[in-house]
């Protein structure tokens, strides 16, 4: 989970993603990678739409 601070205000974004945890390691940490690259291409256009633009 990637959150904020709790004393901070506004939240920023929370993020939750889970991998199962029956997988093997190796598996469990390239679905984590692909996850935050993932989440990183994506940043720009996200604050992009919140932003109205």
């Amino acid at each position: 989970m990637l959150s904020a601070p709790p004393e901070q205000h506004p939240r920023a974004v929370e993020i939750v993603f889970e991998t199962p945890g029956r997988a093997p390691p190796e598996l469990r940490t390239e679905a984590a990678v692909i996850a935050v690259k993932t989440m990183l291409i994506h940043y720009r256009q996200f604050l992009a739409h919140a932003a109205n633009l």
